[in-house]
C-alpha cells in the first residue's frame, strides 16, 4: 500500500503520466495550437486565447507522448480518478469505507479508470485504422475481425463501393467498439499490429480476467450496484487491501496504456510528430527498430531535461 499521493504521482511520472490543472485565462493571447484536419492529421493553426477561456496544462512536456491527444486525453482521465485517491487514503475504518460517500469514492475511481482506458484504446485503435489499407493486412486476422464485429455487410458495401481493396481500414471500423470485451479488444489490435498480451501477459490478465478482482469485472458489478455494499460483513472489509487495489489498478493501467503509446508512436506518428521524432534523431525517421527508437528517444528526452535545468 502507497497511501500517499505524492509516492504515487512519482511513480506515475516514469510513465510519462503528469498532474494536469484547468487555468482561466485572464486576458485574450495570441496562441500557438494544432487541430486535427479531415484528413486526420494535426496541422499546427493560429489562433488567440479569450479571456476566460479554460485550458488544461500539463506540468511537463519532457515525454515523448507529449503531442498524441490519445495520450493526454488519458492523462486528464488519469487525473480526474487521483482527486478520488486523495479521498480514499484519507479512509482508514472498515465503516468508514462502506459510507455512501467513500463508497462512491471507490467506486468513481475505477468507473473513471475504465473509462480513461477504453477511451484511450478506441481513439488509438480509430487513428491507427486511418493510417492504413485493407490491402496490407493480414488477411486471417482481417477475416476474424469482420466475423467478430459483425460487419460482413459494411466489408462488401465498401468493396463495391472501392471496387478494390486499395481503401483505408478507417472505411470498416465500427461505430461501436466493444473493447471492454477481451476477445474483441485482442482481434482489433492484433489487425494493426498490435499483440496486446505480449506487451504485459500479466497486466494484460488482470485488466480482462473474468475473475472477480479483474478491473473491468469489477467495474461490470459497480455499474449494476457497487462493489463496497456487496461485501456483507463488515469484518471482511480491509481498507488497506481495497486501497491498495486502486493503486494497482492506476498504475497497471497506466503501464499497460504506457506500452501501447511507444508502439503507436512507433507504428504511425503523426505528421507533426515525424517532425519532432526526426529532429530529436537528427535523420529521416527508422521504422527498422522499435528498441533502437526508444532507447535514442529516452536519451534525447534526458538530454533535453538536463539542458532546461542548467538555464
Amino acid at each position: 500500500m502507497i497511501d500517499n499521493e505524492k509516492k504515487l504521482w512519482d511513480k506515475l511520472r516514469k510513465f510519462y503520466l503528469f498532474k494536469m490543472e484547468q487555468r482561466v485565462e485572464k486576458e485574450k493571447k495570441k496562441l500557438d495550437f494544432y487541430a486535427e484536419n479531415i484528413g486526420g492529421k494535426f496541422v499546427k493553426k493560429k489562433g488567440y486565447t479569450q479571456k476566460g477561456s479554460i485550458h488544461r496544462i500539463v506540468e511537463s512536456f519532457y515525454s515523448p507522448f507529449w503531442i498524441s491527444p490519445h495520450f493526454l486525453n488519458f492523462t486528464y482521465g488519469i487525473n480526474r480518478v487521483m482527486t478520488f485517491y486523495t479521498k480514499l487514503i484519507k479512509i482508514k475504518t472498515p465503516e468508514d469505507l462502506v459510507s455512501y460517500q467513500n463508497a462512491l469514492y471507490y467506486d468513481t475511481s475505477l468507473l473513471f479508470l475504465i473509462n480513461a482506458l477504453e477511451n484511450y484504446l478506441i481513439s488509438t485503435f480509430r487513428f491507427l485504422a486511418k493510417g492504413i489499407n485493407i490491402s496490407f493486412m493480414n488477411k486471417n486476422h482481417l477475416h476474424r475481425f469482420i466475423k467478430e464485429f459483425n460487419i460482413e455487410k459494411k466489408f462488401f458495401k465498401r468493396l463495391e463501393k472501392f471496387n478494390t481493396l486499395e481503401f483505408p481500414f478507417s472505411e470498416l471500423t465500427p461505430e461501436r467498439m466493444d473493447i471492454q470485451q477481451k476477445k474483441k479488444c485482442n482481434i482489433a489490435f492484433k489487425l494493426l499490429g498490435i499483440n496486446l498480451p505480449e506487451l504485459n501477459r500479466k497486466i494484460w490478465e488482470k485488466i480482462f480476467t473474468n475473475e472477480s478482482h479483474g478491473y473491468i469485472q469489477r467495474r461490470h458489478k459497480i455499474i449494476h450496484s457497487s462493489y463496497i455494499p456487496e461485501i456483507k460483513n463488515i469484518n471482511d472489509i480491509k481498507v488497506k487491501d481495497e486501497i491498495t487495489y486502486i493503486e494497482r489498478a492506476i498504475l497497471d493501467i497506466v503501464e499497460f496504456v504506457h506500452n501501447i503509446e511507444w508502439i503507436r508512436l512507433w507504428l504511425r506518428p503523426d505528421p507533426m510528430e515525424i517532425s519532432w521524432v526526426e529532429g530529436v534523431l537528427s535523420e529521416s525517421f527508422d521504422h527498422s527498430n522499435f528498441q533502437d527508437f526508444k532507447k535514442i528517444i529516452i536519451k534525447a528526452i534526458e538530454e533535453q531535461k538536463k539542458e532546461a535545468s542548467q538555464k
